[in-house]
């Protein structure tokens, strides 16, 4: 914060829970131009240094409103920065770090969250120097992603340097039990490093009471961040919508104008409303007067494994969630084991739900499960960082 990207609570909470537990926080962030600065956190108490985008990340990481030609050339060019487009940010945040530990400063951790995938390198190092135990936190996958564009035949090398930089941690997390399989099963000489820490629900974001939306003559479904081009297919709610004779509208907050507007062609007797993008207490507020919340991942099979820092934000309105996957999918089995809503791509059962919801037949939750809150999940990996200062205590480092 204040830079407005779902990547940014996770980061946030993690420096405030340590905060709050009694440890002294020091925070080196990249401060990008390319996103809003709308997301408002309290960081009182954390030290931190906010390093500009340098000039090549600024030129790969392009925004909206560029001439096409340049989109291209920008495109074209990130394939020869590896591993990332971020990777001269990076390295200007580690000679940051270069300068504290220079001017005496000692650090017992050193914890990097990604993407970008540049950070845990330079976090590494950064270890290495500091003698600190280092923690490699992913909030997504990076050589396997459906969603970074990458050359031709480039696996085996991206898959060489993952398996480099991760087996450089003394713990390694994900943000879902799938992925930490995945991990395990990809690089099985380092299958002990790694475990699962889940975003949660942020207490702190709820500031309403979970009690049931007041009756209303339009269902309003909510969805907030982006669709991710074709891969997100909501279709199976819009289809289930026009099978009920009941009014039902979806509000958008920050998805892709243009794919809305093929929503809209595609589905014309549907209300579908594009609100462009919003603060997050904007977001937020939209997700606790919904009548229920949506959310849909695509069918590529690391998509099994996600568990999107949005979903957690939806727990904690207390609204019901409809979740567009497949019923072995984790974020589903989460929806079935504490009875969140419904997960699926078939019409037919969705269908039935929206008409349950308009009878207020499906009602609010009143609390959050335990085992799924910020606290509890960071609680995980404190354990786990303590365990491991204890252990080292008596091996030379």
């Amino acid at each position: 914060p204040p830079n407005n990207v779902i990547g940014a609570s996770r980061a946030a909470a993690m420096a405030q829970y340590f905060r709050e537990r009694g440890w002294k926080v020091t925070v080196v962030c990249a401060d990008s131009a390319a996103v809003s600065k709308t997301f408002s956190a309290d960081l009182s108490g954390i030290e931190i240094h906010r390093v500009s985008d340098t000039a090549i990340t600024r030129f790969l990481n392009f925004k909206v409103g560029r001439r096409r030609w340049m989109r291209a050339l920008s495109a074209l060019a990130r394939y020869g920065e590896f591993p990332d487009a971020f990777r001269s940010t990076t390295r200007k945040m580690e000679r940051v770090v270069d300068n504290l530990i220079a001017q005496g400063r000692r650090f017992d951790v050193v914890l990097s969250t990604a993407l970008p995938f540049s950070q845990h390198e330079v976090a590494t190092r950064i270890a290495n120097k500091a003698d600190a135990l280092l923690v490699l936190d992913n909030r997504d996958t990076w050589a396997c992603s459906a969603y970074r564009r990458r050359l031709p035949f480039s696996d085996k090398r991206d898959r060489r340097y993952e398996h480099r930089i991760l087996s450089a941690g003394d713990i390694v997390t994900t943000i879902s039990d799938g992925m930490s399989q995945y991990f395990r099963e990809s690089y099985p000489d380092i299958a002990d490093r790694f475990s699962t820490v889940r975003n949660g629900v942020d207490t702190s974001t709820m500031t309403g009471s979970l009690d049931p939306v007041a009756n209303k003559q339009v269902m309003r479904v909510v969805y907030t961040g982006i669709l991710y081009g074709q891969k997100r297919d909501l279709r199976p709610v819009f289809e289930a919508a026009q099978q009920i004779d009941l009014p039902v509208a979806f509000d958008f907050y920050g998805s892709e104008s243009h794919r809305l507007a093929a929503f809209k062609t595609q589905f014309p007797s549907l209300e579908i409303v594009d609100h462009g993008r919003v603060s997050r207490e904007d977001a937020l507020s939209a997700q606790r007067n919904a009548t229920a919340l949506l959310v849909g991942l695509g069918t590529d099979a690391a998509e099994r494994t996600f568990l999107p820092g949005k979903f957690f934000e939806y727990i904690g309105t207390g609204r019901p969630i409809i979740v567009v996957a497949d019923p072995d999918y984790e974020i589903s089995q989460l929806v079935e084991e504490f009875r969140l809503g419904i997960a699926t791509r078939n019409q037919d059962k969705i269908a039935p739900f929206l008409a349950s919801l308009a009878q207020s037949a499906v009602p609010s939750r009143k609390s959050v499960p335990a085992a799924l809150t910020r606290n509890y999940q960071l609680g995980l990996l404190e354990s786990r960082i303590i365990a491991k200062l204890d252990s080292a205590q008596d091996v030379p480092r």
